[in-house]
Order: structure tokens, then C-alpha cells, then sequence
């Protein structure tokens, strides 16, 4: 087990697992919203990764119990061996028993710095509860298995979801998730912890000046890197194809929900848009190719742009229109209203559906088979279902089911 790389992280944030999907242009990419559970091997965490910054100086407890303010302890006697963390506390008055820290502040030069903040930018530690605080009669102390460990509120895991209550982070997620996950389809991904923490058996005053002399200190001049060299990373990201949603014939793909929703050219949803000039980040620079739109579930109404795009409805019943360009329409499950604009459009329609193509020109499949013939012409499917289509002038062409 190895530690999460930015494109694994990332895929499992968007699509649920640690490598990229075969097909992107697939509705079962938009998924319910609970969150993605994944494991990293905690000592790893704590000795190469963002645990390494977790110095022991920086937990007030320590510092106390190995200066003067813990004379007033009592030595520890064989039927009271040690004290725990939890009597100290109460001891110290002591109220707040971990440390966080926001890794953008720290490196040390021995891993991508990008990548770490990215992934693990709000982390927290804590004593691991094994450790016993050691008083003996001449005042000499030290802690007997002692070790840092991680934190949280939530069952001591981390999670990625662009969420964070620093200020920093607030700004740096808000540029990023329209880069990363235009059309919001990213899921928490939560991250426990296994394994059992390799103990220190006896953590003296000598460990921790030392811990003190080499501990990592926080840099805000770090944070001119991320303003600097952000795009460059979130390029790497579409570079691997964790972010690259891209069809087969490179058109970008937005995704809908699964509920109803509105997708209007390059919007994927209010205050997200891919067209260029707004933003100079991965697939808008396709966007002359045509966009790609994946409903999925839900009543809802698709808005293609200006070039020749794919729309597909999905489940519920859609209402879909090309706009201008030569566009591919497909309502899916319910009864669906195409309407392909200007251009010459191919529809792909079922029983309930009502097409809009006022100019005449394109082409309309049924069932996978394309409808040709002068008005009121029937048709039977694979399962012996007798249909017929009907097209007045200047009225929509509906497909209904008729009797057999």
C-alpha cells in the first residue's frame, strides 16, 4: 500500500475509482452522493507523508509535561505507573488535544509539494492514546509508547472534497473545483487510516529538544507557489486524463445530476462555464468541437451552443434543443421533445417522444432504425410493437404507439 497520488485522489473524487473509466460519455459516472471510502497505511502517512510535519514540540501537552510547569506532578509509584494523556489534560487545564496543520505551509523538500497540498491541505494529529507519561522520584520524566497519530472529528479519518474551513483554502478551492469538476459530479472521498502505529518505547526530554531543534516551520511565502504554478498543476491533472472529459470525437462532456436540471450551452451549472476567454484551463479549448451533454436521471432541459453537439437526455422525460450546428439528439427513457435547431440534426428517438424540426432536414432514428417514407407510415420493432409516425406541415414529427 503506497500513499494517494493526485490523479488516484482525483479519480476517485470523480468517478469512484482510482483509475480513469474506459468511457467517460457514460451516465453511470453521475452517482449518489455518498462518499467514496478509501485506506492508506498509517505509518506510511506519519513518516514520508504529510504526518511528518506533526512535530511532538508543537503539542502544548508535551512541552508542558517535559517543563517546569509539570513539577507538581507526583511521582509515579508501582500501583500508579504512569499518567495518561486524558489526566494530564484534566491537570494542565488543558482543553484542545490536537494540532492541525495546513500542509500548503510546510515543505521540506522531499516530495511534490503541489501534490501534497493539494490532496492533504487541512490535516490534524494527535498523542496516540497508548502513550504513558512517565514521573520518576528525582524528576527525571518521559513518555513510554509514544507516537503521533492522525485526527479528526470524523472517526480520526481525512477526507478531499474541496471543502475547508481556512480562509486560504476557501480561495484556492473555489479557483480549482470548476477546473477539476465542472459539471459536479466529484464525491467525498474519505481517508482511513490502516494499520497500527509503530510506538516509540520511551520518548525523553532529549527526544523532544531534538524534535523541537529539527521541526519543519510553517512558510507563508509557500503560498506564492500555489498562486504561481496552479494552472501548470491542474494541467497535469488534464494531461493524465483525470480531468479530461473529452468524448471520442474531443468534444468536451458535461454532466447533469440525478435530478432535473438545466444545461445551457456552457454552463453546466450556475456559476460554472467552460466557454473560452472565461476560463483558459483544458476543455475549453475543445469547445469548438461540440459539447457533449449527459442528462442522466431526471426531467431535464439540455441547451446546446453554436456548434455541432451530442445531447442525451437520459431517464425522464426531456426537453432537448441543438441550437445551431449539426447536432445528435437522444431523449432516453420518458417522453422526450427534440428540437435540433438550425442544421442538419440526427434524432434518436422512442414511444412518447415529439420531434421539432421544422426545416426538414436531418435524419430520424427509431428503435435504431431510420424512419424514410411518406406520412403515416407504421413499423413493427423486435417485440412485434406496431408504431407509426406522423408529420404535418410545420408540425413536430411525434412517434406513438399504435395498435396491433
Amino acid at each position: 500500500m503506497s500513499l494517494l497520488t493526485a490523479a488516484e485522489v482525483t479519480n476517485l473524487y470523480l468517478y469512484g475509482t482510482k483509475t480513469l473509466p474506459a468511457n467517460l460519455e457514460n451516465e453511470s459516472l453521475i452517482r449518489p452522493s455518498d462518499p467514496k471510502n478509501i485506506s492508506v497505511d498509517m505509518n506510511e502517512y506519519m513518516t514520508t507523508g504529510p504526518g511528518r510535519f506533526a512535530s511532538p514540540a508543537k503539542f502544548d501537552l508535551i512541552q508542558q509535561f517535559f517543563t517546569s510547569q509539570a513539577v507538581h506532578l507526583q511521582a509515579n509509584t508501582p500501583e500508579k505507573p504512569y499518567y495518561t494523556k486524558t489526566e494530564l489534560f484534566a491537570a494542565f487545564g488543558t482543553e484542545i488535544g490536537w494540532v492541525g496543520l495546513q500542509q500548503s505551509l510546510y515543505d521540506d523538500g522531499a516530495d511534490n509539494y503541489l501534490e501534497r497540498a493539494y490532496i492533504w491541505e487541512s490535516t490534524a494529529f494527535q498523542i496516540d492514546e497508548n502513550a504513558k507519561f512517565v514521573v520518576e522520584a528525582n524528576g527525571n520524566r518521559y513518555i513510554k509508547d509514544f507516537a503521533i497519530v492522525p485526527f479528526s472529528k470524523n472517526a480520526n479519518t481525512e477526507d478531499f472534497d474541496f471543502k475547508s474551513d481556512s480562509g486560504f483554502s476557501k480561495l484556492v478551492n473555489f479557483a480549482l473545483e470548476p477546473l477539476v469538476d465542472p459539471s459536479g459530479i466529484g464525491r467525498t472521498v474519505v481517508i482511513s487510516f490502516d494499520g497500527v502505529r509503530t510506538l516509540k518505547d520511551t520518548f525523553t526530554y532529549q527526544d523532544y529538544t531534538n524534535a523541537a531543534s529539527t521541526a519543519v516551520l510553517p512558510n507563508p511565502s509557500l503560498l506564492a507557489t500555489i498562486a504561481a504554478n496552479g494552472l501548470q498543476f491542474t494541467q497535469q491533472l488534464f494531461d493524465s486524463g483525470s480531468t479530461r472529459f473529452l468524448d471520442a470525437d474531443n468534444k468536451p462532456i458535461l454532466y447533469g445530476s440525478l435530478q432535473g436540471d438545466q444545461i445551457n450551452g456552457t454552463v453546466p451549472r450556475p456559476g460554472f462555464d467552460i466557454a473560452p476567454g472565461v476560463t483558459s484551463y483544458g476543455i475549453s479549448g475543445y469547445v469548438q468541437n461540440g459539447i457533449t451533454y449527459i442528462g442522466g436521471e431526471g426531467d431535464d432541459d439540455l441547451s446546446g451552443g453554436i456548434f455541432s453537439d451530442k445531447l442525451l437526455g437520459g431517464d425522464g422525460d426531456d426537453f432537448i434543443w441543438g441550437n445551431t450546428g449539426d447536432d445528435y439528439l437522444e431523449g432516453g427513457q420518458g417522453n422526450d421533445k427534440l428540437q435540433g435547431g438550425t442544421g442538419f440534426d440526427t434524432y434518436y428517438a422512442n414511444n412518447g417522444d415529439t420531434i421539432f424540426d421544422t426545416d426538414g432536414i436531418g435524419k430520424v432514428f427509431f428503435n435504431d432504425q431510420e424512419l424514410k417514407g411518406p406520412v403515416g407510415n407504421g413499423m413493427q420493432d423486435a417485440y412485434g410493437n406496431n408504431y407509426m409516425y406522423i408529420r404535418g406541415v410545420a408540425q413536430p414529427l411525434k412517434i406513438m404507439e399504435t395498435e396491433r
